[in-house]
């Protein structure tokens, strides 16, 4: 099967990241920091610091003494000023060197004057991000899963000449991913959606509730309301619905109980900044009754009453809360914006992209696409706070190979260029080594930040640094991968069976191929070798549904496969099952698709066809 070469080279590609890496800026070095191991330099902290600038302090000086084995001392400012020192946060003495222009919450400013390093962002989390950006874009620092990270090591560090000022393409930056779910790997790619976040990190964006959206029932239980109060849930088809329902979004005790609740929660939780006012998920039973109707009709959308709801709560709390929001979805019935109506200012709409394909950019794969970029335009024109749900995996079946690689930088940079102000990514956040979530997480969190970067030098990066000599084969196999969406023209839906067109038998055999090339490069690499074979599983799943879903020359059934039983099974795939089993175990796999645990029971149905035999 002939494959198109759309990029360069994995070697060429390692190869210019590396020297970035590690070339610093010898033509113009303004600072040497380290020489011969050895430094003149000290850290300089405000007298009182808050906690995550004496976590940015420690964090340079830790990443500092691992690249060069110099340990750089930690002061106050009550210290008396040295020749050279790295003022890390709102020290004193480092104002006369900067402008007096303020810092957003999460902006930093990277400036050297003389012999001197500025450090300095906004509270509570942009000195944190600084010292971050100085060791990831000026030092070649990277932290690509909890568990791996790249640390240069130098014998003399320098750094260039520095005056910027940097801030997140996005306010909100969260990928729901479970190999993601570590607090200081988070803070370091600059994610701030993560509950684990913590003071030293500069806590993170949020929710009250916990539960981050789907909050109808939970903030008026029908189990409460609904015998008395009927008519405050949904009519639909002339019947109020107590279940599958959702709420009468213009009656005014609605309004007024979800009022009295929401200023209840935020006054109990005063670290949470938003709070959620969003539909029930699973059904599209939204409110039919004559006030809701007429203004869905006005609007022309069943977003319009939600609006009327979410900014009747919202105006009530400002006064009393004004630095907190209140979050609403536009998600399948409300996801087309009103005619008119606009939100309030402390109003979030989060726009889901569930009914998109992501086997293309938005706006270039069909009608669908194009109604979500629409969408979020007039979204953006009719809200100050416009986030969006977006999705990375495929929910029905976590582990099948589902290239939505080359539209990950694209459609966050078409975000940003629409106006949208947050994004959420969401992945397999059941399962670890699910499909290559890891390497997602790390390119999502490095464009949520600047999506400008290009997506296919982060994912080189990411492979040569997580899977060593194994990331040539793993390249090949993600432009197969890519390459055969591209000439079957299919669709990458979040929603679907086990097989797929653009995993065909040719397809398979050749991935199954550049596996056990990469499993041969690290053969005498323990944790590449685990990582390479902790990958694999995604293969190993789509090859063994494939056989054991349409039967094949090594699975023969008496009748279909469902009914039937197994009367040859060969010996190869009998060990691929064993293989898949015994390394799903070792990486404590518990998920094969969204909801509730079933791996257990997927690992018993393939022991039981083994057994038939």
């Amino acid at each position: 099967m002939c494959r198109a070469t759309r990029r360069p080279s994995l070697v060429i590609a390692v190869l210019v990241t590396l020297h970035a890496w590690l070339a610093g800026s010898a033509a113009a070095e303004a600072l040497v920091l380290v020489d011969d191991g050895k430094s003149d330099y000290r850290i300089v902290v405000p007298r009182a610091p808050a906690p995550a600038v004496t976590h940015a302090a420690d964090e340079l000086a830790h990443h500092i003494e691992q690249m060069t084995g110099a340990a750089l001392p930690i002061v106050d400012e009550d210290e008396p000023a040295g020749p050279r020192e790295l003022y890390v946060g709102p020290v004193e003495r480092a104002r006369a060197l900067v402008d007096d222009r303020p810092l957003d919450d999460e902006q930093y400013l990277l400036r050297s004057v003389d012999e001197h390093l500025v450090i300095l962002g906004g509270s509570p989390r942009g000195t944190l991000y600084g010292v971050y950006g100085l060791l990831q874009d000026q030092l070649g620092v990277r932290w690509f899963t909890r568990d791996v990270s790249h640390v240069p090591q130098r014998q003399r560090l320098t750094l260039p000449e520095l005056d910027e000022r940097v801030r997140p393409a996005f306010d909100y930056r969260w990928t729901l991913i479970h190999d993601a779910y570590d607090a200081d790997w988070a803070a370091r790619n600059r994610l701030n959606g993560f509950n684990g976040l913590q003071a030293r990190h500069g806590g993170g964006l949020r929710f009250v509730p916990r539960h981050e959206s789907h909050t109808f029932y939970r903030l008026l239980p029908p189990d409460e309301h609904f015998d008395a109060h009927p008519e405050f849930y949904s009519l639909v088809d002339g019947r109020r619905l107590r279940e599958g329902g959702q709420l009468c979004l213009t009656h005014e005790q609605v309004i007024d109980h979800i009022t009295r609740r929401v200023r209840r929660l935020l006054a109990e939780h005063p670290d949470r900044q938003v709070i959620s006012i969003s539909q029930n998920d699973g059904n599209n039973n939204h409110c039919q009754c004559p006030r809701c109707a007429e203004l869905e009709e006005r609007e022309a959308t069943a977003a319009a009453p939600l609006l009327h709801l979410v900014n009747a709560v919202a105006e009530a709390i400002e006064e009393e809360f004004p630095d907190r929001y209140v979050e609403t979805l536009a998600y399948e019935w409300s996801r087309r914006p009103p005619r008119t109506m606009r939100a309030r200012d402390n109003v979030i709409i989060r726009y889901s992209t569930l009914r998109a394909s992501f086997a293309a950019p938005l706006g270039e794969m069909g009608s669908g696409n194009r109604a979500i970029v629409r969408d979020l335009a007039q979204w953006a024109q009719r809200s100050e706070h416009l986030w969006v749900w977006n999705y990375t995996t495929y929910f029905s079946y976590y582990l099948l190979p589902w290239p939505n690689y080359p539209v990950l930088d694209d459609n966050l940079r078409h975000f940003a260029e629409l106006g949208v102000r947050g994004v959420f990514e969401q992945g397999n956040w059941q399962a670890a080594d699910g499909e290559l979530q890891p390497m997602r997480a790390y390119v999502l969190a490095r464009l949520l930040w600047d999506p400008s970067l290009d997506g296919e030098m982060l994912i080189d990066e990411f492979l040569a640094g997580v899977y060593g000599e194994a990331a040539a084969p793993l390249r090949a196999y993600l432009d197969l991968l890519t390459d055969a969406l591209r000439d079957t023209g299919a669709r990458l839906r979040i929603y679907g069976g086990r097989t797929v067109d653009h995993l065909d038998h040719d397809v398979l055999a050749e991935a199954d191929r550049l596996w056990d090339l990469a499993e041969q490069a690290v053969a005498d690499a323990p944790g590449e070798l685990q990582r390479v074979r902790h990958a694999r599983l995604a293969v190993d799943y789509a090859i063994i549904e494939r056989h054991r879903l349409h039967g094949s020359e090594l699975l023969a059934y008496d009748g279909p496969w469902h009914r039937g039983r197994v009367v040859h099974i060969d010996p190869a795939l009998v060990r691929r099952i064993e293989r898949f089993l015994e390394r799903a175990r070792q990486a404590g796999l518990t998920h094969i698709r969204e909801g509730e645990p079933d791996f257990d029971q997927y690992a018993q149905d393939l022991e039981a066809l083994v057994d038939q035999q």
